[in-house]
């Protein structure tokens, strides 16, 4: 009799000290998700526009050369130039807020999209990413995180009203980057916690404006990093946790804007050093053409040569 008393007392105990402890753990997680309530609101970011209307775009010079990697580039902004200034306005306005010298940033737009307005490739941007998580068995898990970001921005941005259900009628490229600057989901984040430029209280990749001060942003902090170590190309890989999959090419990187779209583009490989070399090649005419354009001496990091593709 006397053990049977006590086992009931010893239960009575446990299933107290276990209620006591359950409700401690509740009142942690409660107190961790108020926690991160509060971080997340304090990183919201506020409504601030930036100032378009101090630049004007007039004419700039016509391209004498028809043919050539260059040439096709020229005459794309040209005609941006002319169709869309105020996109050209945006993106002055988010370079030189971010710090970064004109001629990358427009470069860095062309190779993203071609100047596209909407980095639309045709590709349904959530098909190419489920399709990336059967197929590539490397990278899985960076597609599967990314999936789980498209859909957040898709409800957040409210996406899902012209696009459908799961935005799944919203294009991208082969790997569900979004945007003019093809930002993959998972990199762009939460949409409450970007930059709001036009004042619906979230920043969005397929807006203009939002997404040139991202890119800008980002550009800006690689630049920043390789300042850091003086820009020692050969420290930075090692300090980054990155690794090399080809060797860098010693006149690849002359600057730390170099580095910053090197990083940008992402891996260190052979397909990013030649995206590098085509920047390299655009940005000095680019320069010149805005500099015309504006009529204003913009900060480029690479002068116009003296052999211009342009002519009046």
């Amino acid at each position: 009799m006397q053990g049977i008393l006590g086992a009931i007392a010893i239960f009575i105990c446990v299933t107290l000290v276990w209620g006591i402890a359950d409700e401690g753990k509740k009142s942690n997680k409660q107190e961790q998700r108020r926690y991160r309530y509060v971080v997340k609101e304090q990183r919201r970011s506020t409504f601030s526009p930036l100032d378009y209307d101090k630049y004007s775009i007039g004419r700039a010079s016509s391209v004498r050369k028809r043919r050539g990697f260059v040439a096709m580039r020229l005459r794309r902004f040209q005609r941006v130039l002319q169709e869309n200034p105020v996109a050209v306005k945006q993106l002055l306005a988010a370079s030189e807020s971010a710090g970064v010298p004109v001629d990358v940033a427009l470069a860095h737009w062309m190779l993203e999209s071609f100047m596209s307005l909407g980095g639309d490739s045709g590709t349904p941007a959530l098909t190419a990413i489920e399709r990336n998580i059967r197929q590539d068995r490397r990278r899985r898990d960076q597609f599967v995180k990314n999936k789980g970001a498209f859909l957040d921005i898709c409800q957040k941005c409210g996406y899902y009203k012209q696009y459908g259900p799961q935005c799944r009628q919203m294009l991208g490229s082969s790997t569900g980057a979004l945007g003019p600057m093809q930002f993959m989901p998972y990199t762009w984040g939460d949409p409450s916690e970007r930059q709001d430029l036009d004042g619906d209280g979230v920043g969005c990749p397929l807006n203009l404006a939002e997404a040139f001060y991202a890119s800008a942003r980002k550009l800006k902090g690689h630049a920043d990093f390789a300042r850091q170590y003086n820009n020692n190309w050969r420290v930075i890989p090692a300090k980054e946790h990155v690794n090399v999959l080809a060797p860098i090419p010693s006149e690849l990187l002359e600057s730390e804007w170099d580095f910053a779209m090197l990083r940008y583009a992402g891996a260190y490989c052979s397909r990013n050093y030649a995206y590098v070399r085509r920047a390299k090649r655009l940005r000095p005419h680019l320069c010149k053409m805005i500099r015309e354009a504006t009529g204003q001496n913009l900060t480029c990091s690479m002068e116009p040569p003296s052999s211009y593709l342009a002519s009046n």
